[in-house]
C-alpha cells in the first residue's frame, strides 16, 4: 500500500511539472525569426529591416539610403550630386563648366567661348553677355558682328568679325575703326583718333617705337631714328591718319638731325 501512494504521488509531480513547462512556452515569446532566417530582436512585433546602404542618419534608427556619388554637401548628410566635371565654382555647388573655355576680349571686357566656337555661334550662346548681335551689310561678303550701338567687332590682324570665322584664343578685339599706315614701308594698324602716344603704349605697336610724352617725338626701340610723317616730325600728341606713308631718319649724335 506505501508503495502505491509513493508511485501516485511520483505521476502527480511529474505531471505537474509538465504542465508548468507548457504553460511558460506558450506565454513568453522567443525571438521573431523572418523568412530569411534572420532573428530581428527580442519583440514579436518588429521586422526586420533590409540593409540597403548606409546608416545616413547616423543615429542607429537603420534609416539608410543607398550611395549614388560624392557627398558634395560635405556635411555627412548623405545628400550627394554625381561628378560630371570640374567644380568651377569651387563651393560644392556642382556648377560647372565645360573644358574646353577659351577667352577674348572687345574693347577690353573679357568674354568666353568654348573652343571652336564661331563668333556666329557666340552670339547665339548664353555666353554672349555684350549684347553682341549679327548685322547684315550690303556692302561685305558675309554678315558681321556688332555691338549693341551697331559698331562692327574687328582685331587688326584678324580683320572684321564674319560670323562663320572661328573665335582664336586670347584675341584682343574692339569695336573702334582699324586704320593702316606705314614706317619705312612697313605696314601697321591704329584706331581711328589715335595719337602716336597712345598708339606707342598699345598692343597695335608690334615693333617697339617709343614716345616719353604727348610732347615727346616717335622714335625707334633704340632711340635712333625718329618718325617724320607727310609734313613734319610726328610727334605724341598727333592724330595718325589712315593710310600715312611715314619715314625714319637718323638722330645726329651731336644733337641734331639728318
Amino acid at each position: 500500500m506505501q508503495a502505491l501512494k509513493k508511485w501516485f504521488i511520483g505521476i502527480c509531480i511529474l505531471l505537474s511539472v509538465v504542465l508548468f513547462c507548457g504553460f511558460v512556452a506558450t506565454t513568453i515569446p522567443g525571438p521573431n525569426v523572418n523568412a530569411d532566417g534572420n532573428k530581428d530582436g527580442n519583440s514579436s512585433i518588429v521586422d526586420e529591416i533590409p540593409d540597403s546602404g548606409n546608416d545616413d542618419a547616423g543615429d542607429s534608427s537603420g534609416t539608410q539610403t543607398p550611395d549614388s556619388g560624392n557627398d558634395n554637401t560635405g556635411d555627412s548628410s548623405g545628400t550627394e550630386t554625381p561628378g560630371s566635371g570640374n567644380d568651377d565654382a569651387g563651393d560644392g555647388s556642382g556648377t560647372e563648366t565645360p573644358d574646353n573655355m577659351i577667352t577674348f576680349t572687345i574693347d577690353g571686357m573679357t568674354y568666353q567661348a568654348e573652343s571652336g566656337m564661331t563668333w556666329g555661334d557666340w552670339v547665339e550662346s548664353e555666353y554672349n553677355t555684350g549684347e553682341y548681335k549679327v548685322f547684315y551689310p550690303l556692302d561685305f561678303p558675309e554678315d558681321l558682328v556688332v555691338n549693341s550701338a551697331g559698331y562692327y567687332v574687328n582685331h587688326y590682324e584678324e580683320g572684321y568679325a564674319f560670323t562663320s570665322m572661328p573665335i582664336i584664343d586670347g584675341l584682343n578685339c574692339t569695336t573702334a575703326t582699324i586704320i593702316e599706315f606705314s614706317i619705312s614701308g612697313f605696314n601697321y594698324y591704329a584706331e581711328e583718333g589715335m595719337t602716336w602716344y597712345a598708339w606707342c603704349a598699345s598692343d597695335y605697336n608690334t615693333d617697339g617705337y617709343t614716345c616719353a610724352s604727348e610732347a615727346g617725338r616717335v622714335e625707334n626701340s633704340n632711340g635712333t631714328k625718329y618718325v617724320v610723317d607727310d609734313v613734319a616730325t610726328a610727334y605724341g600728341s598727333e592724330v595718325i591718319k589712315d593710310g600715312l606713308a611715314c619715314i625714319l631718319l637718323t638722330v645726329n649724335p651731336s644733337g641734331g638731325t639728318n
